[in-house]
């Protein structure tokens, strides 16, 4: 699979002034892969996976880099050259003390490439209370595969070559503009986890896709033993699967499990995050930048890791995957889940992704924006909708109460620039930053 993450690697890599980089992301999203991608520009390539070779976790008795790479050589038989040799960490959440040595790195042996990565990773990170010093590490966010990657791989570089030259000035063919919506219905069929995604392009099989799709649920649900206690996975079962259904609206504890209390359904929710399964979305006055200065805690909508999950996890048959509506189905639950996907992969993947919603609540005058994001330092409302039409009430009232210049509307509809409101097409999302810069 080619991954665009790549570039972002590649671009470290080649960087004078570089720090140790820690690619964070939930399990089965290529993580490992990158890395071994990116190995193929360096002479050497040294990879210490802490979970099938645990006996290297001595090497980091000394948190001293020089000490740390003699160690290594002398168990892999390996030469660590700095400025030749790519050595990478894997499954570095199994020794804390790596984790802390990457520090080190960069202080006493800088000119070396160092990167890590793991699998629940955050549990390390928040449960063993380490402390990762600022300026001295660098971290990657990684997702799963995006729209653009899926015509990436999928062979369809001329479409991607004319939507790169795409301008407001310039309208899509109709037929295009058919077949790209066609592309996407099939992308949010099969979603982005790259094992489902490669498995569905070699053999276009929704059944296959599925089977895949459960094993991978399948082991999110086993991982539940490596974060939490007996106890605790009924709320996690609870919370699994009921997020799916709850994508798109404000999360209310009693809507998850009115059974259970709401102090154990927000732990299983914060583990369900620490794993990458899960995002809060949170609300946001949108009063000013950082739009996190303004965030209600207790006010959230759930986002999932990959759309593909959440139709399966739904239980939608896969005749249903096929369907030209796909993109209504759920009363377009499935479409704001796709659409928060792209927007939080498509950012700055060397900082967390930021996304907030807005509602206000006022009797009688209640109204709600689906997303808000920053671009170009302008507050961005977001309105999505499932169909090619649709009211947009809620998107005019922001705009005039936040005296926003631009509103966003993200649709089925084709590419245009209307009363101050973009209507962007749902296979166009990477487009959205350069198409506010035209703008602005």
């Amino acid at each position: 699979m080619k991954r665009t993450i790549q570039d972002s690697l590649t671009a470290w890599a080649k960087a004078s002034k570089r720090k140790p980089l820690l690619i964070r992301g939930a399990r089965q999203i290529g993580k490992t892969f990158a890395a071994r991608q990116l190995a193929k520009r360096f002479e050497n390539f040294v990879e210490v996976n802490f979970e099938l070779s645990p006996h290297y976790q001595q090497c980091f008795s000394n948190l001293d880099p020089n000490h740390i790479v003699n160690m290594i050589q002398l168990l892999s038989k390996q030469s660590i050259q700095p400025g030749k040799t790519l050595l990478f960490f894997d499954e570095i959440q199994n020794c804390p003390e790596a984790l802390q040595a990457l520090r080190y790195f960069k202080e006493k042996l800088p000119e070396l490439h160092v990167l890590a990565a793991g699998s629940l990773l955050e549990f390390t990170l928040y449960q063993e209370n380490i402390s990762m010093p600022v300026g001295r590490i660098e971290y990657l966010y990684m997702y799963p595969c995006t729209f653009q990657e899926y015509l990436l791989n999928t062979g369809e570089h001329r479409l991607l070559d004319f939507l790169a030259e795409v301008a407001l000035h310039q309208a899509i063919p109709t037929v295009i503009h058919d077949k790209l919506l066609s592309l996407f219905r099939t992308y949010m069929a099969i979603g982005g986890m790259p094992e489902v995604m490669s498995a569905f392009i070699d053999t276009p099989d929704y059944h296959t896709v599925q089977r895949l799709q459960n094993s991978i649920l399948r082991t999110y649900h086993d991982d539940f033993g490596k974060y939490a206690n007996l106890s605790q996975h009924k709320y996690l079962q609870s919370v699994f699967e009921k997020a799916p259904g709850l994508v798109g609206t404000q999360v209310q504890y009693t809507k998850i499990a009115p059974e259970y209390r709401s102090r154990e359904l927000k732990q299983a929710i914060n583990l369900l995050e620490y794993a990458g399964i899960l995002k809060r979305i949170y609300a946001s006055t949108a009063s000013g930048l950082p739009l996190s200065a303004t965030q209600n805690d207790k006010k959230f909508k759930f986002s999932l890791l990959d759309v593909g999950l959440v139709q399966r996890v739904s239980g939608l048959e896969a005749a249903l995957l096929q369907a030209p509506d796909l993109i209504k189905l759920n009363d377009g639950q499935l479409a704001e889940q796709v659409v928060a996907q792209e927007i939080m992969a498509y950012q700055d993947p060397f900082s967390p992704s930021q996304v907030y919603f807005w509602a206000r609540d006022k009797r009688g005058s209640q109204a709600e924006i689906d997303y808000v994001v920053n671009i170009k330092s302008m507050i961005l409302p977001i309105e999505v909708k499932s169909g090619a039409t649709g009211k947009l009430k809620s998107l005019r009232l922001f705009m005039q109460e936040k005296s926003s210049p631009i509103g966003v509307k993200i649709a089925t509809a084709p590419l245009g620039f209307e009363q101050n409101i973009l209507s962007l097409p749902i296979y166009l999302i990477w487009k959205l930053p350069e198409l506010i810069e035209a703008l602005v």
